[in-house]
């Protein structure tokens, strides 16, 4: 499914299991025929509190991108980056939907949700982490940092 930036997107919710030995590796998602840079944000609790990390992420600018938000608590944690979402380009997803009010989705307990997509343009794009009905704090707090492409 691909949907324009702005006009609501879906994500997929995915579990890894593992079978057989034989079992092939899959193929490296791709947007817009260019495969996708994997970017992972980790979600847990640390005495008590929701934490996100790493507190900084860098990334090129306009290049294809898979968003990887791992929740490794016991509870729903959600996502929230509004302006990155707002500013991404191609967005390639099923499943979930995104919120987007918020800019974010939630992500069910031990599991990862994934997004593929193209950064936006550069500049820093500031994201939370937290439980429903509760408030971010700088622990559950970073940033995406878009980067102007290397020449």
């Amino acid at each position: 499914m691909r949907l324009l930036a702005g006009a609501g997107f879906l994500l997929t919710g995915l579990a890894a299991t593992a079978t057989e030995v034989s079992a092939q590796t899959p193929s490296p998602p791709v947007v817009s025929g260019e495969v996708a840079t994997p970017v992972e944000i980790t979600m847990n609790y640390v005495n008590g509190d929701v934490q996100c990390g790493p507190p900084r992420a860098r990334l090129p600018a306009r290049d294809p991108l898979e968003l990887r938000v791992i929740n490794r608590a016991d509870r729903i944690i959600t996502f929230a980056a509004p302006k990155f979402f707002a500013a991404t380009q191609h967005i390639e997803s099923a499943g979930f939907v995104v919120d987007l009010v918020k800019g974010g989705f939630t992500v069910a307990p031990q599991s990862t949700a994934r997004v593929l997509l193209r950064t936006p343009a550069p500049g820093e794009y500031y994201f939370s982490c937290f439980e429903a009905e509760e408030i971010p704090d700088p622990q559950s707090s970073g940033f995406l940092i878009v980067v102007p492409a290397a020449r």
